[in-house]
């Protein structure tokens, strides 16, 4: 017992142990009655209960060796059940392997045959006993969830919940316990045929999604709760569309990478967001592999104030590199990034306000800090942009790699890992046909021996970042529109920073040089259900509160997005399923042709430049004709 417990806890701890005890004891006399027919001659009885004491003694020993005191009575689960079983059935096993010895026992030990107990009266208590611990548990938990109505005054308001799985029944659970959270749950909607017409935690599974609208009327249900953390995006944006047609607030549970030790906290539920109704299965990558690229290790990561490279750096920082090197050209972002960095003791954060197109800068980055992996996530990324700048869009995606990748192959590095971007896939665009000559350079160092390894990584868009379209929406939206929206049959992938910033570490990890990943995006998702999706979490109804407007496909912009060309083999990393290798081109990239373009770069020949990009990326076809391509089936 810890004597630094409050009196209540330790009266509260001896308590627990004099009702196990007396449970197991009931449970053994109530064996021996049973074996003997409720009658227990002088003999019989002394026999009893000259085993009684090491027998229950023996039965608590091995519930305690296997810590079931120490579980919770009030959260009692099936966890208890197979420890309760494990530590009286291994007793049980004890006590017949004895009763099997039972004649040399007898010539050996005086007194033998009182420790020797019937067959009978082993199983009969085995039974007894499971049901007496966990019966007494089973009542304490009882006690403490009564039903709603026994709660306190607060009205209830009827809620509906979208899942019947692990993460709904936690949910029922806990709302019917605490009515002073003022939800009641009604029913549940799940799209398992298995689980229809069932009935879990007293809530019957009343039908699937396409059922919501009439069971809310029906149960009059005021809220439509989602309670499966894993339900794809287009689920959650039907509950979300249908929950609106009827004017009943849908709202959610935290995702599986937000709840903590697996308990799902009611205080938590929020309304659906925008990240929700995009959300896919999550994608679960092994840190430890992460820990071993950076820990410790001198990393320097290029674009640090952009979108990826900070939330790079937020990532890297957490797995305790020796230096933290954050190469940006803009003061601002690396600034504020500063000020909300957190970093461990031994970690030296070394802020390098420099252009990565600046070779003496650069030269002098590496020269004093020797990194060991270079992240490279600096880049013009706004296609439109590009279209009217093209010279500098090569002078900063092909040169700026280039350069950092030379400095890391010079000054020995471990690992150069390249951020690109699926518009460098048959680009349509100078920034996609700009990163496709990048990918391709990086390539070309990687097929030489050398210390460093090489490895470029894919992905499309991301949520939130500068300039995304969630964000145009989002301001869009609050200034009362109208959204905005390029076609009505644009679609695009999507992805959240951190997961985007994770594949990224997770790349460069286990990439073994001369690689090129691409993560599974899963389903696109069409621009414009996504602004009248956001349109409807913000409360209002598109085309009636706020207008939708279609622009037209910018310059440089495809309909659709694609992850990889026809012609390359993609094949799953055998480390997990989820991310993709693409296997590398036959033809190493053309040098001269290379020079020439920087040249023409660095001289502002816009046309020059449009001209040998064509050259030195066969697929990439410019903006007039791309605007003409055909939007496959999603």
């Amino acid at each position: 017992m810890n004597h630094s417990e409050p009196p209540h806890l330790q009266f509260r701890r001896v308590l627990r142990v004099g009702i196990d005890l007396a449970a197991l004891s009931a449970a053994y006399w109530l064996a021996w009655l049973a074996r003997f027919d409720g009658e227990l001659p002088f003999q019989i009885l002394k026999h009893a209960g000259f085993g009684w004491g090491y027998l229950v003694g023996a039965q608590y020993f091995a519930l305690w060796v296997l810590r079931v005191p120490r579980l919770s009575w009030r959260h009692v689960s099936l966890i208890d059940f197979k420890r309760i079983s494990a530590a009286l059935l291994s007793v049980a096993l004890v006590l017949g392997l004895i009763r099997s010895l039972a004649s040399p026992l007898r010539d050996a030990v005086p007194h033998a045959r009182y420790i020797v107990v019937p067959y009978g009266v082993i199983l009969i208590n085995l039974v007894f006993a499971i049901g007496a611990t966990l019966g007494v548990r089973i009542l304490r938990r009882l006690s403490a969830e009564p039903s709603g109505a026994l709660g306190p005054d607060r009205p209830q308001t009827p809620i509906l919940l979208v899942g019947a799985g692990a993460g709904g029944v936690l949910l029922a659970r806990e709302l019917l316990s605490r009515p002073e959270l003022g939800r009641r749950p009604v029913a549940f909607l799940d799209d398992d045929p298995s689980k229809q017409g069932e009935v879990i935690m007293g809530l019957p599974v009343v039908g699937t999604l396409e059922d919501l609208v009439d069971q809310v009327r029906l149960l009059e249900a005021k809220e439509v709760l989602i309670a499966t953390p894993t339900l794809p995006g287009d689920r959650v944006r039907t509950v979300h569309r249908l929950a609106a047609q009827i004017g009943v607030p849908a709202k959610t549970i935290p995702g599986l990478s937000e709840i903590v030790s697996g308990q799902v906290a009611v205080s938590r539920i929020r309304n659906v967001s925008v990240e929700d109704l995009l959300r896919r299965e999550p994608i679960f990558l092994a840190d430890e592999n992460i820990g071993r690229l950076v820990g410790g290790k001198r990393v320097l990561i290029t674009g640090a104030g952009g979108s990826i490279g900070s939330e790079l750096v937020r990532q890297v920082a957490a797995s305790s590199p020796s230096h933290l090197i954050l190469v940006e050209r803009a003061e601002n972002p690396l600034f504020y990034l500063l000020r909300e960095l957190v970093v461990a003791p031994e970690t030296r954060l070394v802020p390098c306000v420099g252009d990565v197109t600046n070779a003496a800068r650069l030269g002098q980055i590496f020269a004093e800090e020797k990194p060991e992996v270079v992240l490279h996530a600096a880049a013009h990324k706004h296609v439109p942009l590009m279209e009217a700048s093209a010279a500098e869009a090569v002078r900063n995606n092909v040169g700026g790699t280039r350069l950092v990748a030379d400095l890391s192959l010079e000054h020995g590095a471990d690992v150069f890992l390249l951020v690109s971007t699926d518009k460098a896939v048959n680009p349509t665009s100078v920034m996609g046909a700009s990163k496709r000559v990048a990918e391709r350079y990086v390539d070309l160092l990687a097929r030489d021996e050398g210390p460093t390894r090489f490895v470029s990584v894919r992905f499309g868009n991301v949520l939130g970042s500068n300039g995304s379209v969630v964000t145009i929406f989002r301001d869009q939206i609050a200034k009362g529109g109208p959204v905005t929206v390029t076609d009505p049959q644009m679609i695009r992938y999507f992805m959240t920073i951190p997961e985007a910033s994770h594949l990224i570490l997770q790349a460069a990890a286990i990439g073994s040089g001369s690689q090129l990943f691409l993560l599974d995006m899963g389903e696109p998702v069409r621009i414009v259900d996504l602004a009248e999706d956001m349109i409807r979490l913000s409360g209002l109804e598109p085309g009636q509160d706020i207008a939708i407007e279609f622009t037209g496909v910018r310059p440089g912009e495809k309909l659709f997005e694609e992850l990889h060309r026809g012609v390359e083999g993609i094949t799953p990393h055998p480390t997990h399923p989820k991310i993709l290798v693409v296997a590398a081109e036959g033809a190493a990239l053309d040098l001269p042709a290379l020079e020439a373009l920087m040249s023409a770069a660095g001289s502002a020949d816009e046309e020059t430049v449009l001209e040998l990009l064509s050259a030195l990326v066969p697929e990439y076809t410019r903006a007039t004709q791309a605007m003409a391509a055909k939007v496959p089936t999603a």
